[in-house]
């Protein structure tokens, strides 16, 4: 493993850590009820959010010619394994790389909505679920550009 990526491991697991720590405080009680009164079209917009998530993995499949199978749940397992064995290629191309722009801002939906509702919806002690919102988004930014970069090299 190459030091930055131990770097960004390690910052990682320390945000996931923190939070942990952190979000045992007393103010955490009641927090899902207060955000379900505060806030009622957030959980309209994590579903959209994973609606452009799951259609974007779908496109990846079909721009590498691959099939997800009929269950969206069973489709992260699949993910991983068909981008390790496969590229896009020229004719497909376009749609793999729509459907990887759409699952990566899908991606990004559920830790986005937890710091804006941890920042600006809940209680100030809510604010101890942002180092964690932290780390999914990172999380989610590093394993696409890992992809990423695999992926256009090998069209290259």
């Amino acid at each position: 493993m190459k030091p930055a990526s131990k770097i960004g491991l390690a910052v990682l697991v320390g945000l996931v850590v923190i939070s942990i720590g952190l979000h045992h405080h007393p103010s955490m009680d009641g927090l899902q009820e207060e955000l379900r009164n505060k806030a009622p079209n957030l959980f309209r917009v994590f579903v959209v959010g994973e609606g452009i998530y799951f259609t974007g993995m779908f496109l990846m499949a079909t721009g590498l010619g691959a099939s997800l199978g009929p269950n969206p749940l069973l489709w992260g397992k699949k993910v991983k394994e068909m981008m390790s064995a496969a590229t896009p290629t020229p004719s497909r191309g376009r749609l793999f790389w729509v459907g990887f722009l759409m699952n990566a801002l899908g991606s990004l939906t559920f830790g986005s909505l937890g710091i804006y509702a941890a920042a600006t919806l809940l209680p100030h002690g809510a604010r101890t679920l942002i180092p964690a919102a932290l780390a999914d988004l990172a999380f989610s930014l590093v394993v696409r550009l890992g992809f990423y970069r695999k992926l256009s090299k090998a069209q290259k």
